[in-house]
């Protein structure tokens, strides 16, 4: 089992925000997930090619792989 304190350095952010991302993901789903958008002109975390290509890999049923934290192992 993995804990926000163990995705805080992963991720790199704070525990809140990480407890917000878990709930548009429980609102929402993946699709939720990746239409958030950066604020204040910082650069996004995460490219519109690596978007797809997660969810597309997430999409495919044969797929082992159940979530983002698994992508980053």
């Amino acid at each position: 089992m993995i804990y926000t304190k163990d995705l805080v350095p992963i991720l790199k952010v704070c525990r809140k925000t990480i407890y917000h991302l878990l709930r548009l993901h429980y609102q929402g789903g993946l699709k939720e997930l990746l239409a958030i958008r950066q604020r204040g002109g910082i650069w996004p975390w995460i490219t519109e090619q690596s978007k797809e290509a997660i969810a597309s890999m997430l999409a495919n049923p044969s797929t082992t792989i159940t979530s983002y934290v698994e992508l980053l192992a």
